[in-house]
């Protein structure tokens, strides 16, 4: 299977490892040896040759790709086959393959051993697989310290370490294993082994989070990387999500019964200077009585504020160590200690956020707010951390259109981009498209035809169904007039923070019933990751075009995007692409094989435009 290696590599470039130690020399040399004579397991699917090929061309040359291939073809396998067998090439000491969710995870740690197990002979490839140390941690609730925890033993960890090398396949079942024979905490162990790890996989907050280990350690040691991106379309929240922190007024206030008298003047300043600052933006832009809950756009950092905090924080830190404080004010210095350097890190670039809350009688109203530090467009945080990869691969399904991905992202501007065409007919999906107005503004007039749409459908062909929409109060009104309408016809909704059981139970209802329809939130835990082949779902419909309100948030971003990518492009990057990529991959639901069929109802008016439709998956045939 060595059909792309001679075709694509260039056989004079040749770049020597990083120094390490002759065991490790002599590992790399016998790994890659055996790199380079790896088999691909069994025959490829349909497109599965032309994405391993792309993969292998771009990793050789050292470029970074957008890559975007359809569920169904074995994009987790079709990637990582060529991947390793770039390594030698590359003379890459290590591939970090970083996932968004654990499902992702657990799905690329099964692909590489269907890879490694299906070959003739062994491969001496160290794969270690990390984990949050909520999941890992024996004693979350007291740092990682051998003067505390008695599974912190530098001595036990040694042989830990070595054991644990032994194995080679390092995932969390062999750690806690060898962690549990060795009296050593599985997650100190998990840490200790990646200078030794050839493939390392984990999520993505460790290579690119503010105090990313992974992204820390290629700095420190300047090890030759890959990356390997699985989901990246999810890579613009997350990352927003890592640059951003909230202090709750609330927290602060309680925060005066876990101090002594000494700090009591500190606390009241820093408490003054916070009601400043709501009373100055409520001044500015008053609630109220029928507000509930009001967002301030603050345009500077509060550094009166900030100033406050400082000195709190720095009088507490003086009475004794973090973890001898109680939790609550543990909680507060680092969440205050984290906005403060966050908020310096991202200086101009930041977004600060008052919102205040109202509640009980407008006679006598309970007021209580909070103070949030944003990060806009991820590009502003990690651009420079590609810099540090040899090369990069950063795959999903949906990636139209690539240039909003390699703006946002902060890619490398020669950036590539390739798209592999799905295995699919259009004769498989029926693609219908009802026009109705589902703007905000229509909503309460097209209730009740939105719910006779379905209907139609249903009776049509009677089966399984999902009906996304865009909010959790538009799908519950949805649901409560289709209800009211077609008692007779099964349902099931997503509710709010559903458990881990709760989302389980939801979907093995689609794999154990005939003839249900299920409601569910666009963009939410049922619109991604969800495998529900054959008749387990035979059709999908869309609700609205699912834009983002309007909000603080939103009207920054837009600012901020007409600064860096041009006005004509803010709408766009701001509302309808990221719409666009929730309705791909909710729609995405139905048709995961070359032999499911089914129909995709797209319910509003403004899915008839030519640009809508032109974001729209190839082989869709609208009618």
């Amino acid at each position: 299977m060595d059909y792309f290696y001679n075709e694509y590599s260039n056989d004079n470039e040749y770049n020597e490892y990083t120094p390490c130690d002759h065991s490790q020399q002599s590992h790399f040399d016998q790994r890659d040896q055996a790199l380079l004579n790896m088999k691909f397991p069994g025959k490829f699917r349909l497109n599965q040759r032309e994405l391993s090929k792309t993969v292998y061309q771009h990793m050789c040359s050292g470029s970074t790709l957008l890559l975007e291939a359809p569920t169904g073809i074995g994009k987790s396998l079709g990637v990582l086959f060529p991947a390793l067998k770039a390594m030698p090439k590359k003379k890459l000491d290590k591939l970090f393959v970083l996932n968004m969710r654990t499902t992702g995870r657990l799905a690329i740690i099964n692909d590489l051993k269907k890879l490694l197990t299906a070959q003739p002979h062994p491969i001496p490839l160290r794969v270690l697989e990390l984990s949050a140390r909520k999941n890992m941690c024996q004693r979350p609730e007291i740092f990682c310290n051998h003067s505390i925890c008695d599974l912190a033993v530098e001595e036990h960890l040694q042989p830990a370490a070595i054991s644990a090398l032994d194995e080679n396949w390092m995932d969390q079942n062999c750690i806690k294993q060898v962690a549990d024979q060795n009296r050593v905490c599985p997650y100190y162990l998990a840490q200790s082994l990646i200078d030794k790890a050839d493939i390392i996989v984990a999520d993505v907050n460790l290579f690119f989070s503010r105090h990313a280990r992974l992204y820390t350690l290629v700095k420190e040691h300047k090890w030759r990387i890959g990356l390997l991106i699985d989901e990246c379309h999810n890579l613009i929240e997350r990352v927003r999500g890592m640059y951003s922190e909230t202090l709750s007024e609330g927290n602060l206030t309680d925060l005066i019964n876990h101090l002594p008298p000494t700090l009591r003047k500190t606390h009241n300043d820093t408490l003054t200077a916070w009601q400043s600052l709501h009373d100055y933006n409520s001044e500015q832009n008053a609630m109220n009585d029928t507000d509930r809950r009001k967002e301030y756009q603050l345009h500077s950092a509060p550094l009166v504020l900030c100033r406050c905090l400082e000195k709190l924080c720095h009088q507490i830190r003086e009475l004794g160590p973090l973890r001898s404080m109680k939790p609550p004010v543990n909680d507060f210095i680092l969440k205050a200690e984290a906005f403060m350097n966050l908020s310096e890190s991202l200086g101009d670039k930041a977004l600060y956020v008052l919102e205040v809350m109202q509640s009980g009688s407008n006679e006598s109203p309970t007021i209580t707010s909070s103070l949030s530090v944003n990060l806009l467009v991820p590009a502003d945080a990690i651009s420079q951390r590609f810099s540090y990869a040899q090369t990069s691969i950063l795959f999903s399904a949906t990636l139209n259109p690539p240039d909003y991905y390699r703006d946002v992202l902060g890619l490398p501007k020669q950036t590539n981009f390739k798209q592999i065409s799905a295995p699919y007919k259009s004769s498989q999906v029926d693609i219908k498209i009802s026009p109705l107005n589902t703007g905000f503004r229509y909503r309460t007039t097209t209730i009740q035809p939105i719910a006779k749409c379905i209907e139609q459908q249903y009776r049509s062909k009677p089966g399984n169904y999902m009906i996304f929409l865009s909010s959790l109060k538009y799908m519950n009104q949805i649901h409560d007039e289709f209800k009211k309408l077609y008692p007779d016809i099964p349902t099931i909704i997503q509710t709010s923070k559903m458990s881990e059981q709760k989302r389980l139970n939801f979907i093995n209802e689609f794999k154990n019933k005939r003839g249900l329809i299920g409601f569910a939130v666009l963009g939410g835990i049922f619109s991604e990751g969800v495998d529900l082949p054959g008749d387990n779902l035979i059709g999908v419909s869309i609700v609205t075009l699912s834009l983002q309100p309007r909000s603080v948030v939103t009207n920054a971003l837009y600012l901020r995007n007409a600064s860096l990518f041009g006005a004509e492009r803010a709408s766009d990057y701001t509302y309808l692409y990221p719409a666009m990529s929730r309705i791909c991959q909710a729609a995405g639901r139905l048709i995961r094989s070359p032999t499911d069929t089914g129909t995709i109802t797209l319910i509003d008016s403004r899915y008839l435009r030519p640009d809508i439709q032109g974001l729209l998956p190839n082989f869709w045939e609208l009618k």
